[in-house]
């Protein structure tokens, strides 16, 4: 689609999530290629801020059995419990972390 790459991380999101937030709180944190021998292409990976008192709507159920939202500790967490093990999600989790050092 013709869309700049923050205004559909934030549509993915709203798709994927229910969190409708606007493309001012996404921020591209860096990119990744998430498997050249099958896609040819590199991802933007953007760190999208979701307000504290977000309202979770309607979210995509064919993709998503349920959206989680966790603390940054349980996320690490659950990394370390061996409960994440996505590829894709660790490379953007080590971008975020990457971006969160920086800003420090």
């Amino acid at each position: 689609p013709d869309e700049a790459a923050e205004v559909g991380a934030c549509r993915e999101l709203r798709e994927e999530s229910g969190y409708d937030v606007p493309a001012a709180n996404a921020v591209q944190v860096g990119t990744v290629a998430p498997d050249t021998a099958t896609i040819n292409g590199i991802n933007p990976v953007f760190l999208v801020t979701i307000p504290d008192d977000a309202v979770q709507g309607t979210f995509d159920v064919e993709e998503i059995d349920l959206p989680m939202r966790v603390s940054e500790r349980a996320f690490r967490a659950m990394i370390a419990a061996g409960e994440i093990v996505d590829g894709m999600t660790l490379a953007a989790w080590t971008l975020v972390q990457e971006h969160i050092s920086a800003k420090n």
